[in-house]
């Protein structure tokens, strides 16, 4: 039963999310000025997944099979007044991204 709620390769964004967002847009420029500001590399994976949609409400949240979840990841962007991966340094040292080199 609980294998139905795990990552399958389709529909990973929620295309009704539960929250309004603001569509920020992405590009190579702003990925890499990202990486720069955060001294890492991001997996070419999810630099493709960015590029579908940059952050968002996930269909599939658990990663787990103790249902630990990541209900949303955040956009890549340099807005002073919202949300983004750069506000969450933490979060990234916790991710164990690769240090660029």
């Amino acid at each position: 039963m609980l294998n139905k709620d795990f990552y399958r390769g389709e529909n990973f964004w929620s295309k009704k999310p539960k929250n309004n967002r603001i569509e920020y847009p992405i590009n190579v420029e702003i990925i890499r000025r990202a990486e720069n500001s955060l001294d890492v590399r991001f997996p070419s994976s999810f630099i493709q997944l960015m590029k579908e949609q940059n952050g968002g409400e996930l269909n599939f949240p658990y990663y787990t099979e103790y249902k630990d979840a990541l209900p949303s990841i955040e956009p890549i962007h340099f807005e002073k007044d919202d949300l983004s991966i750069l506000s969450s340094k933490e979060l990234l040292e916790e991710a164990e991204l690769p240090h660029k080199d």
